[in-house]
């Protein structure tokens, strides 16, 4: 007859054991083994697991193995046999026969089915995983709860990290499950079943006979439960509310459901905890593809305006299913639009989180604002000129850094009404972004229509912060006055070529001031720089500046490469030069690369305090690192005072499409 694997494993540890014995104790001991043995355990009527269906069966047949199991045990310890592999019932002796029930209930439906007695064993074992968490319904209390659990409000479809919940509301009639947490590539552990009721008697649990265990938890996986019977209290100070909201597709088409817990505190402060779990991701992948749709969608409401803080939380195994599904994450909520793309998910190795929190006060907009109209980098721009805040400044953080990320801010009817004054802010508007690294930055976005048709500023960033939408006065009229100044090689760009010292010089020539620019030439003749070598004449502007000298009198080496400290010393003498910076004096240098008699140090302490360039996550500058053309038009832009242009309709050049991470800092010098 065919046998399941788990069949065969535990009729090949009975055969191991009969077998065994006779050869060491039994009446043909060290000899071979009497025919007859092997001919009984083979007509041994044996129980299939497969057929084991029901609650009295798989009970039956796990006794069963469990007391052939515990019959040589001891034989397979005295001569020191190694059992690994075996099935381990032995835990299930210590339960009472109401346990036993329980626990081939978990069997029966934890799993449709079982591969071998390895699959059978982690099943097993997980049984006794169950918390140690005690529920009183009089107090409406759990207690024993820690961070390696969560729990379930709505019959274990969703779970909610208990690391994130402060206290909760356990008035009323509610059923909650808890139960470990999985670790790594483990499996949560057994639920355990709470009851608590509006009257304070939950003795019945929904008619099943209660049977109290120790700990004075319920069962789990759909068994019997047990509580104690209760009265309802007054709610605890700090309220929790469960709410269930859409995964949507592209058009607005629910993909699925995913939960809020949603956490008053005592000062009235109102915060959200979104968790996507491996499960929604996955029903938003098969769904999305049925649809033929490429985005996940999840809306989070505050209809109210009430929430300061909104944490979208996605487990590695949920970043997992979007990737392999070719999903785009959209986060959409009152305060901005996240949406991530799918290069971006690609690759991203861990869990994923961000925390949206809202700058809703009026005092903290004035900050925001007095900041910025102070910020060096907008006085470049336009000195002495008015700034102001338009619709809500909002503050984001995340572990998604380095990655493009499409961020749209809401402008919440802040724009004037009529025509012309309203084009004119839209002319002079940006966003101002100070990075949670200390850098600043001042970009533009484009004007978009959001879901329910209203408007917001789209634009993409790689790294976050506080970010600020705002009116500068006469930031198109400085923007008007700008000439290209980069060139391409016919149709391309070439981003990732090293920057040239010719090519350095001619950039920082176009965009000298005037008189700077028509001032004396007379400067050192390199002989490495002919007459007719296309760059002469920019060489010696930059020469003739101060902003970039030669290798040495006689050598400028036009082809040869610019490094990080040599772009962080033209910034410095870029900086020196512009009446606005009187004084350019950085702190001491915080590189572990860059010692304090480094040639370029004070220009690196420079450029790392006025956020023109940054290090790395390993603390170090790379100062001998070769500069891209790419990178070089970043820091150039700062130092030219020209805002990121992401409106452009067309790429100007084709290997710098509108996915490239520099593509709206190439296109702003390029126009």
């Amino acid at each position: 007859m065919e046998r399941s694997k788990v069949d065969k494993g535990v009729l090949a540890y009975n055969y191991l054991h009969l077998v065994a014995f006779e050869r060491l104790e039994g009446v043909s001991k060290g000899d071979i083994v009497d025919p007859e043995i092997v001919l009984n355990l083979l007509s041994m009527p044996i129980d299939s697991f497969e057929q084991a269906t029901s609650i009295p069966r798989m009970d039956q047949w796990l006794d069963k193995a469990m007391k052939d199991q515990i019959k040589g045990e001891a034989f397979f310890s005295k001569y020191k046999f190694n059992l690994r592999g075996a099935l381990d019932l032995s835990k299930r002796a210590e339960l009472s026969p109401e346990g036993q029930k329980e626990l081939a209930e978990w069997v029966l439906n934890e799993q449709d089915r079982y591969e071998d007695v390895g699959n059978l064993q982690n099943v097993f074992n997980r049984f006794f995983t169950a918390p140690n968490v005690k529920g009183n319904d009089i107090n409406n209390t759990l207690t024993g709860l820690d961070s390696t659990m969560e729990i379930s409000f709505d019959n274990k479809l969703h779970w909610i990290d208990v690391a994130f919940i402060q206290k909760m509301d356990l008035s009323g009639n509610k059923t909650v499950w808890v139960r470990y947490k999985a670790i790594s590539d483990e499996l949560p552990g057994r639920a355990v079943k709470f009851v608590f009721t509006q009257n304070g008697d939950s003795s019945t649990d929904n008619g099943n006979t209660p049977t109290p265990n120790p700990g004075g938890n319920t069962g789990g996986g759909g068994g019997s439960s047990t509580t104690t019977p209760v009265t309802s209290t007054p709610a605890p100070t700090t309220k929790q509310e469960q709410i269930v909201v859409d995964v949507n597709g592209t058009n607005g088409t629910n993909l699925t459901k995913t939960p809020i817990t949603r956490t008053t505190e005592t000062n009235g402060t109102i915060k959200d905890l979104v968790k996507m779990t491996e499960a929604i991701a996955k029903e938003s992948v098969e769904k999305a593809k049925q649809l033929n749709m490429n985005t996940a969608r999840i809306v989070i409401p505050d209809t109210k305006d009430s929430v300061s803080e909104t944490r979208i939380e996605l487990p590695k195994a949920a970043v997992k299913e979007l990737n392999d599904g070719s999903l785009k994450l959209e986060i959409s909520t009152e305060n901005v639009v996240i949406s991530v793309p799918t290069n971006s998910i690609a690759g991203f190795d861990q869990d994923l989180y961000f925390r949206v929190v809202p700058l809703k006060k009026e005092s903290e907009r004035k900050e925001v604002e007095e900041r910025a109209k102070k910020e060096q980098l907008i006085q470049q721009v336009a000195p002495n000129t008015n700034v102001r805040v338009l619709a809500r400044p909002v503050e984001i953080d995340t572990n998604m850094q380095s990655r493009e990320v499409t961020l749209t801010l809401p402008l919440r009817d802040s724009l004037p009404t009529d025509p012309a004054a309203r084009q004119q802010a839209l002319d002079n508007l940006a966003i101002y972004i100070e990075h949670s690294d200390g850098t600043k930055e001042l970009i533009q976005g484009k004007l978009v229509k959001l879901t329910d048709n209203s408007e917001g500023i789209e634009f993409t960033v790689t790294k976050f912060s506080t970010f600020t939408l705002v009116v500068v006065d006469g930031l198109k009229a400085s923007q008007s006055t700008h000439q290209p100044y980069i060139q391409g090689f016919g149709a391309d760009f070439r981003p990732d070529a090293f920057v040239t010292r010719a090519q350095m010089a001619a950039m920082l020539a176009r965009n000298l001031p005037t008189e700077a620019a028509a001032g004396s030439v007379s400067s050192v003749s390199y002989k490495d720089v002919s007459a007719t070598h296309w760059a002469t004449s920019e060489i010696q502007k930059a020469q003739s500046a101060g902003i970039m000298n030669g290798m040495s009198n006689i050598q400028f080496a036009p082809e040869g490469s610019i490094t990080r400290a040599q772009m962080a010393t033209i910034a410095y003498r870029w900086m020196q030069q512009q009446v606005s910076a009187t004084t350019v004096n950085g702190p001491a240098v915080s590189f572990t690369d860059v010692s304090a008699d480094l040639w370029a140090a004070d220009a690196i302490a420079y450029v790392q305090s006025a956020g023109l360039m940054v290090g790395y996550n390993d603390g170090t500058f790379k100062p001998d690192s070769k500069l891209t053309r790419a990178e070089a038009v970043k820091v150039l832009n700062v130092l030219f005072n020209r805002p990121p242009l992401t409106g452009a309709a067309t790429p100007t050049f084709s290997d710098v499409p509108d996915t490239h991470w520099a593509y709206a800092d190439i296109e702003a010098a390029a126009q």
